[in-house]
């Protein structure tokens, strides 16, 4: 009968371990593969359609760029030189008087259009339509498709309304999303004198064109609300499919076209990829990462074994070293053991081992007792002689212990200071260094010491150096505080300011000097940046100077023409212009206004620095007090009340305050709730000392909170122009003017329950003009 015991026995330890390793690692590698590919394969999905978020963005903007193309392409060819000859040629023809005109249907490019090959590079070309200045179609010349033209492009006046406000837009003609583009080309008055319109259907070839430099294999398609109706890849995905029935074959991701300020058509940017493909990637991923972990278990056995096998190896060393040591330091006969594996065998040695030991220990104990007696007289002899002694070394060891104690202090002293320090003998060789200095030279310590400064620096500054030093330890006099610049070796410059002073022996004879000089390098750094600020701050106050002038005067030129014109075509030709001539011109003028009123905003926020007054004591109370005057049609309009507490007096630009307390006003009367008089409080507030701090609150609409650093920032606005005027720029002046005075501007509010501004300013300071 076989026994399992003595077999285990028998058997090497290493074989047993490794068999226990294997068999351990396998299960725990399969559970853990098992958990980890789950993982992997539900991570992998969220990064595919995380990334699919990205590349739609991507592929929105290629799609986005190639329309700004058609626009760009559009108004090259209206304002080419070969396209006015013709319509200078058409205009002498008497072109446009005709009550009827014949539409011409070009086969071949015109010479007034590029060449083929050149449109193909840059547009897609479906129609291109040339309009006479009455707005009817004359001509137009078709792409190499052969699209059927729609009826409503042989009278496009609606789509001419629609273009007169923008250049290009997205819209349906005739049931078919199409893409228009159009430029007019006018006369020195001002008057039409022909169109040029681009039209392109938004299908398959139109989206397959615009995104082709995208880089990517992926789908793209646009889709209304379910239905795909243009697609990159028609084979894949065809259009009209639906776009729920797409989820078992793709991942995707959309972006909607209700930003696109051009489109009044309500569909989705989607960019697909295949569910086979992903799972296909997948696959190829976790097989690589099994590959991987197979490869790192089996080299981690290996490394094991290969312990195991190292240590075994120790093991029968040691075992060898017991019988070596019993055999040949104790002197027994040490019996071989027949079987048993290698921690076996061990254990046997050692209990063997120490059976000697315990029959040498006996031994050595009754030679102890011998030695004992021996000792013991010749110790009382010695002990005399060593009190003796002892007191002597105990003298030496303090006086050498205080003299280590004061150079470990006077060396930790000089190493703790960032200065230089050094002591230099009659001859200029240093003596002593602190870390520094040798830091500072780029060396070390040990190797300054007696050397002299023209083995580290140049001739010339060692030179003076040495001139200094000598005059130091010839005259006894010191330097002080004396600016030196220093290049080393490597081409580095360091600035530096030098202390030195004659080194005094106890005799007070002078026997070297010692230095100490400190790096001022960042001072003077300092110095030539602060100089750079200065003058960069110059030339952009001046910059801003110029661009307040321009604006007040250039900008403003044109507009004051638009309204003027406006304010003519109003008076004469209103009851002559439809409906849609009306509204345009009321818009027109209303745009026109508005960006009257931005400029101005723009010229108040440049001018509270490139405008601004000396700062003088003023009375904040007064200052409301004009501000009331000024906003008392206002109230009355609103019915609002405002009440105001005494406020303090602080030195500060009055215009300016004046200016700060009429925005802050103004803005509580403006967004007032509907049917509620508006209630603005005036008050100040405990604020730290040398500050005054003036809180303005009111029961108006409030905002959410999360907004606040948007609306003291230039053109935020929380609210549609439809609900509340204005440009968003009068909390942006409040803010700046109050940054200028080293002031502190925030808010508090909450949705539908007001706002409470709270302004801090310091009640004095130095202005500089």
């Amino acid at each position: 009968m076989i026994d399992l015991q003595e077999i285990l026995l028998r058997t090497p330890m290493s074989f047993k371990i490794v068999l226990a390793t294997l068999l351990i690692g396998l299960t725990g590698f399969y559970f853990l593969d098992k958990i980890q590919v789950n993982s992997l394969r539900v991570f992998f999905q969220h990064q595919m359609i995380e990334r699919l978020s990205h590349e739609v963005q991507d592929d929105r903007l290629a799609f986005d760029n190639a329309l700004r193309t058609y626009n760009q392409f559009v108004k090259v060819v209206a304002f080419q030189k070969s396209f006015q000859d013709y319509i200078d040629h058409l205009s002498s023809l008497n072109w446009g008087s005709e009550k009827n005109p014949e539409i011409i249907f070009h086969q071949n490019i015109p010479e007034w259009f590029p060449e083929s090959s050149l449109i193909r590079a840059f547009v897609n070309l479906r129609f291109a339509i040339l309009l006479d200045p009455a707005g009817r179609v004359r001509e137009i010349i078709r792409g190499i498709h052969r699209t059927e033209l729609p009826p409503t492009l042989l009278k496009p006046v609606l789509l001419i309304g629609q273009l007169s406000h923008e250049h290009s837009i997205m819209t349906e003609v005739d049931g078919i999303p199409y893409h228009l583009t159009m430029e007019s080309l006018k006369d020195e008055s001002g008057n039409i004198r022909a169109s040029l319109m681009l039209a392109s259907p938004l299908d398959n070839d139109f989206l397959a064109f615009a995104v082709r430099h995208a880089g990517r294999d992926n789908i793209v398609a646009l889709a209304d609300s379910s239905v795909i109706f243009a697609s990159s890849k028609p084979n894949l995905i065809a259009v009209g499919e639906n776009i729920m029935s797409l989820k078992k074959r793709f991942l995707y991701s959309s972006k909607s076209f209700f930003d696109y300020g051009s489109s009044d058509l309500d569909f989705r940017f989607i960019t697909f990829i295949s569910i086979e493909e992903v799972n296909i990637l997948t696959e190829k991923i976790l097989h690589k990462e099994r590959m991987n972990h197979i490869i790192a278990a089996l080299s981690f056995i290996f490394l094991f074994m290969l312990l195991v096998f190292l240590y075994t190896r120790r093991i029968k060393k040691l075992t060898n070293y017991i019988t070596d040591f019993s055999t040949e330091s104790l002197g027994t006969e040490h019996r071989k053991i027949k079987y048993g594996d290698q921690l076996f065998i061990l254990e046997e040695s050692f209990r063997l081992l120490m059976t000697a030991l315990k029959s040498t220990h006996k031994k050595l104990t009754d030679s102890k007792e011998e030695l004992e007696i021996t000792v013991e007289r010749r110790t009382a002899d010695l002990r005399d002689a060593n009190n003796k002694l002892r007191s002597e070394i105990n003298d030496r060891k303090q006086t050498e212990y205080q003299l280590k104690h004061s150079l470990k202090l006077l060396q930790t002293l000089m190493d703790s200071i960032p200065d230089s320090i050094y002591f230099k003998d009659e001859q200029n060789r240093f003596v002593k260094v602190n870390k520094a200095k040798a830091e500072h030279s780029k060396t070390t310590v040990e190797d300054m010491v007696g050397k002299t400064d023209f083995d580290f620096f140049p001739a010339d500054q060692a030179g003076s150096a040495f001139e200094d030093d000598s005059e130091i330890v010839k005259t006894g006099l010191q330097i002080k505080d004396k600016v030196e610049k220093l290049t080393h070796v490597d081409g580095s410059v360091r600035w530096l300011s030098v202390t030195k002073i004659p080194w005094l022996d106890e005799n007070e004879k002078i026997i070297g000097s010692i230095g100490i000089s400190r790096d001022i390098t960042r001072h003077k750094t300092d110095e030539e940046e602060l100089r750079k600020n200065t003058l960069e701050l110059q030339r952009s106050n001046q910059e801003l100077q110029d661009f307040a002038n321009v604006a007040s005067h250039d900008l403003q030129e044109p507009l004051r023409k638009i309204v003027a014109f406006g304010d003519r075509i109003q008076s004469k030709y209103y009851e002559v212009l439809d409906e849609n001539g009306r509204d345009y011109l009321n818009r027109m003028k209303k745009a026109a206004s508005r960006m009257q009123q931005l400029i101005e905003d723009l010229l108040l926020f440049s001018r509270v620095t490139t405008k601004a007054h000396p700062f003088e004591p003023t009375d904040l109370s007064t200052v409301i007090k004009d501000v009331l005057n000024d906003l008392e049609e206002r109230l009355l309009r609103t019915k609002g009340t405002v009440a105001v507490e005494e406020l303090c007096t602080v030195e500060a630009d009055r215009m300016q305050m004046r200016q700060l307390f009429q925005n802050l006003l103004s803005n509580s009367l403006k967004y007032h709730k509907k049917d509620v008089s508006p209630f603005v409080t005036i008050k100040t507030d405990s604020a730290d000392e040398g500050f005054c701090r003036i809180v303005v609150s009111d029961n108006g609409i409030g905002f959410d909170e999360k907004y606040l650093n948007r609306i003291f920032k230039p053109f935020q606005r929380l609210h549609g122009r439809d609900m509340y005027e204005g440009t968003g720029m009068g909390l942006a002046i409040c803010s700046k003017i109050v940054n200028r005075h080293n002031g502190e501007l925030t808010a508090v509010s909450s949705s539908g329950k007001g706002t409470t501004f709270k302004v801090t300013l310091p009640l004095s300071k130095n202005e500089k003009q």
